[in-house]
């Protein structure tokens, strides 16, 4: 064995343990102090990195030298002379020499000269976005303002009452290569827009463990962009990275800017081709755990690798957790030429100023803040904003008489404690209290609603599982695509919604019986109200409608369908106004005129969803109520109530419904289903319920879809499944399958929790 075996990370550890008692200066103050100490001498923020990262061993001595003393004047005692810390620097180059197959690089000087100093070639310009018309221009103003006022809210849900976040500090992770320019050792979050500023690209994937603040910090960049936005430049707009598998970045961009912000499909496609859009994609790690381009991770990861911007990469900010990135790494997959920075640990500083401007009496704490020292258990639990916060909701819950707290910080220094059951169990109780649910619901109703959504999308997650052929997301819902939590019973429900108003209807036709024969009557409203029935139950996906008055400039299919409305109403009402002038009948001129207004109400009905619009669904209702009852009123004056005005109503009520309300109906016939007495309950009052739980800091929001705040409070509710260990031996017996219900969450959750690496989830990331 060579005595340099090993040097190159003794080399890496060294001189990282030295930067770091210099007190981490950044490469720029390190720069300036170079050159005014040495002028002509270049020191890249990119080489400093990769020599503390160990990915690569300084070439030049009078560089080294250099730094080093600059560092050891800044650190003091203890001192290594610069011939121990040259003689590593030679035995790291001779070890990777040896590694590579071939002789040192810059070992020593030229024959009869000096050796040159390292010089560093500036840096590849950014790419800029490309110019857009003045229409467009103020299309992008207005989605930047949108973008803020949206943004701005979902940093208050996640800080809550103070929204001072934590000052998060990360460090530079150098890939095996393709690495972004500028990317320098270290940071935090007050630094973190001019940080990746500095990037060549502008490429930055954000890692940390479960809770360290990877969405809060992906949330400062795009806050701070904003902030100082000015026309040409780009728009942060956050996406998760589930919704974008299986196309590829311009095309999501599109679709997304059109449903969450509702540009016209035009002008989102000028956007996204001038590279004005600065893609922020959440929760890489919330997709699966396999590794490689087969799994999804990796499909989304190839689709960021092909986005470009001219001749290089396309600007791009992505979160993932650091195991998963890592893994999917090993598989030779990562995201090419960007800047991946890791979020390191709150320290016992931080945590100690996170408790004092957050809690009203420190000295209930100081037990905790005693544990908290050095890196013990409780340190490790208590070491990420989500954590940090979790406790502060629980044990700042007052108690019910007014005086006191309902709890004490100390239980969390009880040896054996499992802290992270521990707080869950207590957690939706203290946001109960602090903050009420509408219609006074109870903390048990908002822990069982809750958990059906939970267990709602771990189902999503398994292997293979569809629902009429569209895999679902197991981080994220949307109110008109939630009715697969029923099954086929929410399908029933909604037709059986559609047969009752046939019923209705036909009764109030016979309850006005003239005595004529009414077969003839019955045949049309009974026949239309079997076809939409059936009709509404076999539809797969329906989309919801809505009322809006943006009829062009969406996308193609949408302008022919308006076209087409259009074009239904004005021959109504040319073959009206004719028949009138012919017959002078004036029912004729009624029935043209509701037939017209129903024309028109379908022509502004095609409207995009708003983000974080709980009204989908109801809107739809809206929209099919309304054409139907202008529908049945045309019906009721065609047939001069001859069976009464009620089966006429209801026919055309049924025609609206059945086909411009399908989305309505669907989530109607999910809440008929999802009453108390159903394995996975759901409020009356959905909509409201969850806009609560979004306010009080239960969920989150990305673009149109609900999310859990954090996925451990998911699973928590809703534990995925213990993968099996293959079996080696006959005489081991099978276990059975676990129930994996909300109440095993509750007592086996414990077991189920990794002691090593705990996943304590982002304040701000679900992450996904």
């Amino acid at each position: 064995m060579s005595e340099d075996d090993g040097a190159a990370q003794r080399f890496a550890d060294a001189l990282s343990e030295l930067y770091e008692r210099a007190g981490s200066p950044s490469s720029g103050q390190l720069k300036a102090v170079l050159a005014a100490r040495h002028p002509g001498l270049a020191l890249s923020p990119t080489s400093l990195g990769e020599w503390l990262g160990g990915k690569s061993v300084p070439s030049r001595t009078k560089v080294f030298a250099s730094l080093v003393a600059v560092l050891q004047e800044s650190a003091g005692e203890p001192r290594r002379p610069l011939e121990w810390w040259e003689g590593l620097r030679r035995a790291a180059q001779r070890e990777r020499a040896r590694n590579r197959g071939g002789r040192p690089r810059g070992g020593g000087a030229p024959a009869g000269g000096v050796a040159p100093e390292e010089t560093v070639p500036p840096p590849r310009g950014e790419p800029r976005p490309l110019p857009l018309t003045r229409a467009e221009e103020d299309t992008a103003a207005t989605l930047a303002r949108a973008v803020l006022r949206s943004e701005q809210l979902a940093r208050r849900r996640l800080l809550g009452e103070d929204d001072l976040a934590i000052d998060l500090e990360f460090r530079f992770r150098p890939a095996r290569s393709h690495d972004a320019e500028g990317a320098e050792p270290r940071s935090s979050l007050r630094q973190v827009v001019e940080y990746y500023r500095d990037l060549r690209p502008r490429r930055m994937v954000i890692t940390g463990a479960g809770g360290s603040g990877k969405t809060v910090l992906a949330l400062q960049i795009v806050l701070d962009l904003l902030g100082r936005y000015a026309p040409g430049d780009q728009i942060p707009v956050r996406m998760t990275a589930e919704s974008l598998e299986g196309r590829s970045v311009e095309d999501f961009l599109v679709r997304h800017l059109h449903t969450a912000y509702s540009v016209p499909a035009g002008r989102a496609r000028a956007l996204v081709d001038a590279r004005r859009i600065l893609p922020v994609i959440d929760g890489l790690d919330e997709m699966d755990r396999a590794g490689g381009f087969p799994s999804r991770a990796g499909r989304v990861m190839q689709a960021i690798n092909d986005y470009q911007h001219a001749a290089g990469k396309g600007a791009v900010i992505l979160t993932c957790r650091t195991r998963e990135y890592n893994a999917l790494e090993a598989t030779r997959f990562w995201i090419k030429f960007a800047a991946q920075v890791e979020l390191v640990p709150v320290s016992q500083a931080k945590r100690t100023e996170f408790l004092r401007r957050r809690v009203t009496d420190l000295g209930r704490w100081d037990a905790v803040l005693e544990a908290t020292k050095g890196k013990g258990r409780l340190a490790r639990e208590l070491s990420t904003p989500w954590r940090l916060d979790l406790a502060v909701s629980v044990y700042e819950e007052p108690s019910p008489d007014g005086e006191g707290y309902l709890r004490h910080p100390d239980e969390l220094v009880a040896p054996g404690l499992n802290v992270r059951d521990h707080l869950l169990g207590h957690y939706i109780p203290a946001i109960v209290a602090s903050h009420p649910p509408p219609h006074g619901a109870s903390a048990e109703n908002v822990e069982r609603w809750l958990t059906s959504l939970a267990q709602f999308l771990r189902d999503n997650a398994r292997p293979g599982h569809e629902v009429d052929g569209k895999r679902l997301s197991s981080t994220e819902f949307v109110m008109h695509e939630l009715w697969p939590l029923a099954g086929r019973e929410a399908r029933a429900k909604a037709a059986t919604v559609l047969l009752v108003i046939l019923v209705a209807g036909l009764v109030a036709g016979y309850s006005q019986w003239t005595g004529h024969d009414m077969r003839k009557e019955l045949l049309l409203p009974s026949g239309v109200g079997a076809f939409t029935a059936l009709y509404s139950f076999g539809r797969q996906w329906p989309e919801p409608n809505r009322f809006h008055l943006r009829w062009f400039g969406q996308a193609p299919d949408k302008s022919f369908r308006t076209l087409g409305s259009l074009s239904w109403a004005l021959s109504w009402a040319i073959g009206g106004f004719v028949t009138w002038l012919v017959t002078r009948e004036k029912d004729i001129l009624i029935a043209t005129a509701i037939l017209v207004v129903a024309g028109l109400l379908h022509v502004i009905s095609s409207g995009p969803i708003r983000e974080r619009s709980r009204s989908t669904a109801q809107g739809d209702l809206v929209v099919g109520t309304t054409i139907g009852a202008a529908l049945g009123g045309f019906l009721e004056i065609a047939g001069h109530g001859k069976v009464g005005h009620g089966l006429a109503m209801a026919q055309g009520l049924l025609f609206g419904l059945g086909l411009f309300g399908v989305a309505g109906t669907r989530y109607l016939g999910l809440l008929l289903a999802t009453r108390r007495w159903h394995e996975r309950p759901l409020p009356w009052m959905l909509g409201g319920f969850l806009e609560w739980a979004y306010a009080a800091g239960l969920l989150r929001v990305a673009g149109v879809a609900y999310q859990f705040r954090h996925r451990e409070l998911q699973e928590y509710l809703a534990p995925l499944p213990k993968a099996r260990a293959p079996k080696r031996r006959k005489a081991a017996k099978a276990r059975p399958p676990e129930d994996g219900g909300a109440e095993r969450g509750r007592s086996g959750a414990a077991g189920e929790h990794e002691a090593g690496e705990h996943e304590a989830g982002d304040s701000a990331s679900h992450s996904g």
